[in-house]
């Protein structure tokens, strides 16, 4: 726990839960909300047209006990949806929100409301989390703010240090957030209710909105500040619905053309400055060139739908040297393919397999 300055913690989260059969998990999710050393909390939790029995089970679960919990049921719809049908449900002065499958640590509340307390100028709260295997506990990754030994690019953003807590102070926090990203995952964060006045979830996207709200809240002024001590376990499990959980080609197109879309709402909406401007590009011309065009279509074989992609990649950057060379390459070699029939084969190496612009 963190040792804030503060003689009493005072307040009230919400905690907005969304869930679509997730029986499962929700006993142990249940019993971590429980658990937090900060007792003051409500849980709405939002059954996304589960057919599992998790009304039941929840309703079983927090019997007897004095914090308010509230069940709202909708239409399948997605986690996204759920939240934002959930906050108008909730009434605490602080919002977090609940992966059922991940699982707190009993501190995790009790810190992000202190942080705010503390400093009024912060409007969102959160820590890395520690990825493990569902079924065998093994740590996968021991903390998503570190990649290879090297911290997450946002960790070289300026700060200003206060009891563990680093407040970003950056000028260019908008522009790390677009091409980077702040890893202030929804599951890992608190956030002021004030800021869901001001910025709205996109409902109809079920992936990838964690990053386009982060990005809509720091063009609205909303200051972050995070922790480096775990906050949240994140259990890999065969039915996640996220990218790496993606089971087929054509999923995982689904997922990233759904990503693209986001930022391309963001270029739309929002008034961003120059350099804002050149740093949601050069985010789209990966996306489209390297995650969807390579990583998708030209590692299954579909060398036209990766063409179209990589031209789609160069149209928002036209110098990069190296989309240039895996270009020309790939066009070369989808000619070949097509008169070979090698495509229907399988993927051809361009030679840039190893690319690091391949990686998230």
């Amino acid at each position: 726990m963190i040792d804030f300055p503060q003689p009493e913690i005072r307040g009230r989260v919400s905690v907005v839960l969304p869930c679509h059969n997730r029986a499962a998990f929700l006993p142990d999710a249940l019993a971590a909300i429980q658990g937090q050393t900060f007792k003051e909390w409500e849980l709405i939790l939002v059954d996304d047209g589960s057919t599992d029995g998790t009304d039941e089970l929840v309703r079983e679960r927090t019997k007897g006990i004095r914090q308010r919990v509230e069940i709202v049921w909708q239409e399948n719809a997605g986690a996204y949806a759920a939240r934002a049908k959930g906050l108008l449900h909730a009434a605490g002065e602080f919002i977090a929100f609940y992966d059922s499958d991940d699982i707190w640590m009993s501190h995790h509340l009790l810190d992000c409301v202190a942080a705010l307390q503390t400093h009024l100028e912060v409007d969102w709260v959160y820590g890395p989390d520690r990825a493990v295997d569902a079924s065998t506990g093994q740590v996968l990754v021991a903390n998503r703010f570190v990649e290879g030994g090297e911290p997450k690019v946002f960790r070289r953003l300026e700060t200003r240090a206060s009891a563990g807590l680093r407040i970003i102070v950056d000028a260019n926090l908008v522009t790390c957030a677009i091409e980077h990203g702040l890893y202030s995952g929804l599951q890992s964060s608190v956030i002021r209710r004030r800021i869901f006045e001001q910025v709205r979830f996109r409902g109809d996207l079920r992936n990838g909105e964690d990053r386009f709200f982060a990005v809509r809240a720091a063009k609205a002024g909303c200051t972050f500040g995070y922790f480096d001590n775990i906050h949240v376990i994140y259990r890999v499990h065969s039915d996640h619905s996220s990218l790496a959980n993606a089971k087929t080609d054509t999923e995982s197109a689904r997922i990233r053309l759904q990503i693209i879309e986001g930022y391309e709402d963001l270029l739309a909406t929002e008034s961003l400055d120059e350099a804002e401007r050149r740093a949601l590009c050069r985010r789209l011309a990966k996306e489209y060139f390297w995650h969807l065009g390579y990583g998708v279509y030209w590692r299954a074989g579909e060398f036209d739908l990766a063409m179209e992609a990589f031209r789609a990649g160069l149209h928002f950057d036209r110098t990069n040297p190296k989309m240039w060379k895996t270009f020309v390459l790939s066009h070369v070699r989808s000619l070949i393919a097509k008169l070979t029939g090698a495509g229907s084969n399988g993927p051809l190496s361009t030679g840039l397999d190893s690319d690091p612009e391949n990686r998230e």
